[in-house]
């Protein structure tokens, strides 16, 4: 659930601030499968496409699956089907590869994170390095 929560707080802002639009190529047929994919164009906007979400919640429930080969092949399925169903572009999908690590684990993200502004405090201060207290 934190995992969710700090992903959207960290992408839906890039939705707002980097426009990017992924124009829809019309389905040809009329099946329910085509339907259903329609149904979830009209959800979607082409313009929150970078970097995909679809594609990051395969990731974060792909981490759930055991044996982890099985969850990592879900998750490259679901980023195929983003781009060979028109819903995503090529970047919006590696962007969502680069930027997961951090959000799937968001403790190891913000103690990093507790590290580097501690270091950058304590330096502007002239007081003693965090080393200096072990």
């Amino acid at each position: 659930m934190i995992s969710a929560w700090v992903a959207m707080a960290v992408i839906f802002p890039i939705y707002w601030i980097i426009p990017s639009s992924v124009p829809r190529r019309p389905l040809a047929d009329n099946t329910w499968v085509a339907r259903l994919l329609n149904l979830e164009r009209a959800i979607d906007p082409p313009t929150v496409a970078f970097p995909s979400f679809h594609v990051l919640w395969a990731i974060f429930v792909g981490r759930l699956y055991r044996p982890r080969w099985l969850g990592i092949t879900y998750a490259g399925a679901i980023a195929i089907s983003c781009i060979t169903t028109g819903m995503h572009f090529i970047p919006d999908v590696i962007a969502v590869f680069v930027i997961a690590p951090p959000l799937v684990h968001p403790q190891r993200a913000w103690k990093r994170l507790l590290r580097v502004t501690e270091r950058i405090a304590n330096s502007w201060l002239g007081g003693p390095s965090p080393e200096a207290h072990q």
